[in-house]
């Protein structure tokens, strides 16, 4: 799970495992189906399952950040998304546990909530103003 910082849309898929193969791969789809050009950074949690980060950075050209351990402060935005989705997904739950179209419809939702930030603006409809330039 992730989300596209400045904009914060949110990209989110089931992996087959969260051993560090199966979320690379993941990974790699949601950058394939995204426009990555618009993707500098990726701010992941700390697990191993992102060990291999430097296979992301050489193929899509966009780097990762990792906070300093028990810092959440350093990824403000990555754990206000965790608390968005665990209104859907309750913290312990196995992602397995839902299926695609469930996350798919939770995305969908999440990235369609008005935000303060955005002027009440939904996510969504702020990535489509800087990608058209709307303002």
């Amino acid at each position: 799970m992730r989300h596209l910082g400045k904009t914060r849309i949110l990209k989110a898929k089931k992996a087959t495992s969260k051993r560090t193969r199966y979320v690379t791969d993941e990974l790699e789809e949601l950058l394939r189906t995204t426009s990555s050009k618009k993707i500098q950074t990726i701010t992941p949690d700390r697990g191993k399952k992102f060990s291999e980060n430097q296979r992301i950075t050489n193929k899509f050209n966009v780097g990762f950040y990792f906070p300093d351990p028990h810092v959440p402060w350093q990824r403000g935005t990555n754990e206000n998304t965790n608390s968005l989705v665990r209104e859907y997904i309750s913290k312990g739950a196995a992602f397995e546990n839902y299926t695609d179209s469930y996350i798919e419809s939770m995305v969908k939702q999440i990235n369609s909530r008005p935000r303060k930030l955005f002027g009440w603006r939904s996510a969504t409809e702020y990535y489509l103003s800087q990608v058209f330039r709307l303002n």
